[in-house]
């Protein structure tokens, strides 16, 4: 399965095929690790792309490596938690267990009397890991009486000589041109996927190296009171039901985990069934048919947080917090979020009839779907000063942010406006993308708080060349998760004024898991607070300068916000 971590307040109408993670921002495109690291994270996802470095010249630890190796092997563990290992050292929740687990199985390594210890952090020479590559591959080896020996610092009569002459033959590592192998050099995290990927390219097949089934994952289950009567519903339907013969099993457990995640009660967390989430993740590729909106459900409702910038739900003047109460002239009140995304989503040029509350006011519109290309970013030089309107914290906003402040900072502005209103959240280290602009490096813009009661201070990795400028940051109803981490990060560390009004208040942290069949989880994992320790969820920021925008101010096209904002700044 895949993970990405995500600061959002909204299910996204059309919503958002597994896209590619592979945007290590120390991985560029021109990168030797590129490819592999790309392989790795979209193709055969068995890297953690939840942070921006991938570090690949960082020698790999023991820990890091037998995930890798195991990972590539098609070994997907089941549970995090062992109850007995031979390893001392080992508690038996660590994340990296189950991967020692099955190394200890297959006997590529031995905790016992004479070497009771797993070290997590060590390292692993070039020559050991390939050792341990070939193992687990069951790679043969090069007969080297029939070749040309490769490697000039290896000597051909040592006993593993045809396995470095397979190495060299396979190109396994990047610097084979140069003949030496290096054998005692520390394996990089970088080499290690460029290995794997190599050896990819030369198998067939993946190696049949089993899955540990973990008595813990199950036995918690098993142990409720109800389980019994949940086995015995299922025994029930798929043996007696009238219709039995037409049941879709795979449909049965798809409605059971959405109906478990439901229960939980958060509006944030949500399961996506395959068909779901491939659109789901289309979205956040930032083109898809539909509306255009955001939605959230709140109290039973199903309320619209933000149009997207130049949607048709936008120019249909459907405003944030408006609630859906028809679609087509067919009542949601008994619909569930999947039900409803079906009946918005449709194709470019059709209409759909939406019938809206806002405040105490019933009234209906209707909205011709389209193509939409949603702008994450857009950049404006207004009287000297510098606008940057952030829309959205993608997988590529970053991209769009760096091209229009280039454009901005050319004009060389006095000062600059950061625009994120209506702006729903997204990617947490998008997110950190943006304030690493204006905060040193190092600088805590967030901290996070997990279910075991663990902390994590995020940091800036700076330079925060932008903390020269004095900014200003717009906010409104709109404005969730991710964007208000960003917003408070300014005005706690860099002392930055808010305008606007109250927004959305939301103070969890997102995990999307993506599993084989492209099913998905968007989890609630951890609250967040600002550097300085606000908490905001269920409350929202309140702004240094609360400006109300009017409908008369819209019908007159006047941002009452945004020239608050340039006051400020004159």
């Amino acid at each position: 399965m895949n993970k990405k971590i995500f600061a959002s307040s909204m299910a996204v109408i059309s919503f958002f095929s597994h896209t590619a993670y592979a945007a290590f921002q120390d991985v560029p495109s021109d990168s030797l690790y590129y490819e592999a690291v790309e392989y790795f994270s979209e193709d055969f996802p068995i890297l953690s792309t939840d942070r921006d470095n991938f570090n690949p010249s960082v020698p790999v630890t023991n820990a890091e490596f037998y995930k890798l190796l195991l990972g590539s092997a098609g070994f997907q563990p089941y549970s995090t938690f062992i109850n007995d290992t031979p390893c001392l050292n080992i508690n038996g929740d660590e994340w990296f267990v189950p991967y020692v687990e099955k190394a200890l199985e297959l006997n590529l390594i031995n905790c016992n009397e004479y070497n009771p210890y797993f070290d997590s952090e060590s390292h692993i020479t070039r020559l050991e890991g390939l050792k341990k590559i070939f193992y687990i591959y069951e790679l043969e080896y090069a007969d080297i009486a029939e070749s040309t020996f490769g490697y000039k610092d290896i000597n051909s009569s040592v006993p593993y000589a045809g396995l470095v002459q397979t190495a060299y033959n396979m190109q396994l590592f990047s610097d084979y041109k140069t003949g030496y192998l290096h054998p005692n050099d520390l394996l990089t995290r970088g080499e290690a996927v460029h290995i794997l990927l190599n050896v990819h390219k030369n198998i067939e097949y993946l190696p049949d190296i089993g899955i540990i089934y973990f008595e813990q994952y199950y036995s918690d289950i098993e142990n409720q009171e109800t389980y019994s009567i949940f086995l015995d519903v299922w025994n029930k339907i798929t043996t007696e039901y009238i219709s039995k013969d037409e049941i879709d099993k795979n449909s049965l457990i798809y409605g059971a985990i959405d109906g478990m995640v439901a229960k939980l009660g958060d509006p944030h967390s949500v399961y996506f069934e395959p068909n779901d989430s491939i659109s789901y993740q289309e979205s956040l590729d930032g083109s898809f048919e539909g509306i255009g909106i955001y939605l959230n459900e709140e109290n039973g409702d199903l309320v619209i947080v933000t149009p997207l910038k130049g949607s048709p739900a936008e120019k249909a003047d459907i405003k944030p917090g408006d609630i859906i109460l028809e679609i087509d002239n067919v009542s949601i009140e008994q619909m569930n979020l999947t039900e409803v995304v079906a009946m918005l989503r449709g194709p470019a040029g059709s209409s759909v009839k939406l019938k809206l509350k806002r405040d105490n006011y019933i009234f209906e519109v209707s909205v011709i779907r389209s193509q939409i290309e949603v702008p994450y970013v857009e950049g404006e030089l207004k009287n000297g000063i510098g606008i940057i309107h952030y829309y959205q914290f993608t997988g590529n906003s970053h991209e769009q942010f760096v091209s229009e402040l280039k454009k901005l900072t050319d004009q060389n502005p006095k000062a600059l406006i950061l625009d994120l209103r209506n702006n729903p959240g997204g990617y947490l280290s998008s997110a950190q993308d943006l304030v690493s602009h204006f905060l040193p490096e190092k600088t805590v813009f967030a901290h996070l708080i997990f279910a075991d009661g663990s902390k994590e201070a995020d940091k800036s990795y700076g330079p925060g060349e932008l903390n020269k400028y004095q900014t200003v940051v717009l906010i409104n109803e709109g404005t969730a998760s991710a964007s208000e981490i960003a917003a408070l990060a300014l005005k706690d560390v860099n002392k930055s004024k808010i305008v606007g009004s109250v927004t959305y208040g939301k103070g969890k942290i997102q995990e999307i898991v993506t599993y084989y069949d492209n099913s998905a989880l968007k989890l609630s994992i951890a609250k967040w607070t600002s550097p300085t320790g606000t908490y905001i969820d269920g409350t929202g920021i309140t702004p240094d300068y609360a400006v109300q925008i009017s409908d008369a101010d819209i019908a007159n096209n006047f941002d009452r916000q945004l020239e608050k904002a340039m006051e400020l700044l004159k």
